[in-house]
This record gives C-alpha cells, structure tokens and sequence, in this order.
C-alpha cells in the first residue's frame, strides 16, 4: 500500500518548502495511523479519528522543525493554513508574536486554557531551548471559564526548572498576591509544593499567538 501511495503524493504539484512540508505530513500521518493501529492490536485501545488528526497535526510540525532548523514557523498558521506558515512570507503592518525560546539550558512550559460549554480545556507544552517539544499534555474539567482550568494547568506543569507561560493576567494575579486568591487554597497549596522543588522558575503572561500549540491542546 505504502509503495503506491508516496509515489503518488510525490508527483503532487509543488515545489520547494511547500513539496517538503506535504510530503513530511503524509509520513506523519501514516505513522500515526501505523502507531494507532499497533495500540489496537497489542494494547485493545482505540484511537479516535479526532485524536489521530491531532496527532499527525503535531507530529508534522515537530518534524518540519527538525528538517526546516533555518525556518520560523508561525504555529497559529500551522492548524489551519500550513503552506502559510513560514515566517519568512511577508508580514507588513501586522504584528506577528512567536514562541521565544528560553535561556540555554532552561526548559519552557507553555499553558493554556479555553472556555468551552460546560466545562474548560487545558493544555500545556514543555519544550527545550532549542524548541524541541519534550512533553504534551491536555485534559478538561467542568468548570465555567477558563481561570481554574489555567492555574490546573500551571500546577501540572511544576515539574522541573522552567518558565512557564500564560495568557491570563488574573492567574498570574492569584499567584502573585495571595489575598486575591480565590476560595481555592488546596490547589495553591499543592503550586506553592511543587515550585519550592523547583531550582528556578519564572512566570510569565504572553500574547496567545505565541502560545498557539498549548492553546491548540487546550481546544484537544
């Protein structure tokens, strides 16, 4: 099956960044339905259609990161328009915020948090100096807004030295000034825990454009 299908995704009509990034997605994404199929046969679980496309969504971005070191990929773009998502097209009059790398040797969590119907999504990306993603995660509680799922967020991501990066000022606000603190101490309290094991640990509030995989993980 394999040796009909790259044949055939090879001849599509495109060049350059764009050939390279279909042809690193369809191997993505072949993968993931290989791994997906390895989990039902060896494991008994089963794999959503909706898990696998997210997968092979974040699959492929990692990749074309390793193969494409030279280019800034504007991971916004990536979800919805992936030939678009170079930041070497033009970008005139529009205020681009991308994912800044940490100090060498420190690592970075990026969390977010998103409002959903009944209950909110949060989600967190931990990734090294280079931009390597090391570590997903996501979930939901029922809850309504976002505020309580971004702070269980944080205390998912106290795990080793880190900057860890949110989009909302109130869940900084909370930390910082514990009078503010809404009737949530337990929760605090298990923060408060993980950040005194921590060597070093900063925080801090960015544009959500810059925070576009953690957000997309949140919405997961």
């Amino acid at each position: 099956m394999l040796r009909i299908l790259f044949p055939l995704c090879s001849d599509v009509k495109l060049t350059g960044l764009q050939k390279s990034l279909w042809l690193i997605s369809i191997s993505a994404s072949c993968w993931t339905v290989w791994l997906a199929r390895n989990d039902k046969v060896f494991d008994k679980t089963l794999t959503t259609l909706d898990t696998m496309l997210y997968h092979s969504k974040m699959r492929s971005l990692m990749w074309a990161r390793v193969v494409h070191e030279d280019i800034q990929f504007m991971e916004g773009y990536w979800w919805c328009w992936p030939v678009n998502c170079s930041s070497l097209r033009s970008t005139t009059n529009k205020i681009v915020y991308h994912w800044e790398p940490p100090p060498p040797g420190w690592m970075k969590f990026n969390v977010a948090s998103v409002a959903l119907e009944d209950k909110a999504g949060y989600g967190g990306v931990l990734r090294d100096d280079k931009g390597v993603a090391c570590v997903l995660f996501y979930g939901s509680i029922v809850t309504k807004g976002s505020k309580m799922a971004e702070i269980i967020a944080i205390k998912t991501a106290l795990k080793i030295p880190l900057v860890i990066e949110f989009n909302l000022c109130v869940a900084l606000e909370w930390w910082l000034k514990r009078n503010y603190r809404p009737t949530l101490w337990n929760l605090f309290i298990d923060i408060d825990c993980g950040i005194n094991q921590l060597v070093r640990v900063q925080f801090v509030v960015f544009h959500r454009q810059g925070n576009d995989i953690a957000d997309a993980l949140a919405k997961a």
